[in-house]
């Protein structure tokens, strides 16, 4: 997973894209009413400790710029996020001539 991930990153920036994001799969699961007890997929263990994933991804994204949205949800067309990646877009725009 570690060598995937840090690769993806990489290749995400070799083609100059505006971003990409990255699932930690540390929420507690429930299916059924019942937690699920069994999983160790994402980027960190169940008590939060980093996975190799975690520090491949760390060295990866050294390079980018990080963009904190505040009150930011998960839907593209909340005022925060719609204007970064107008931001972003724009800056790929010069980037390409």
């Amino acid at each position: 997973q570690a060598a995937s991930l840090e690769s993806h990153i990489r290749t995400v920036f070799h083609h100059g894209l505006a971003g990409s994001f990255v699932f930690s799969f540390t929420d507690d699961w429930f299916t059924g009413g019942s937690q699920i007890e069994d999983w160790a997929f994402g980027l960190t263990r169940r008590d939060r400790s980093e996975k190799s994933a975690a520090s491949a991804l760390k060295r990866a994204w050294a390079q980018a710029e990080l963009i904190i949205v505040d009150d930011a949800g998960h839907a593209a067309d909340n005022g925060g996020i719609t204007c970064e990646l107008v931001r972003a877009t724009d800056r790929f725009a010069a980037m390409s001539g």
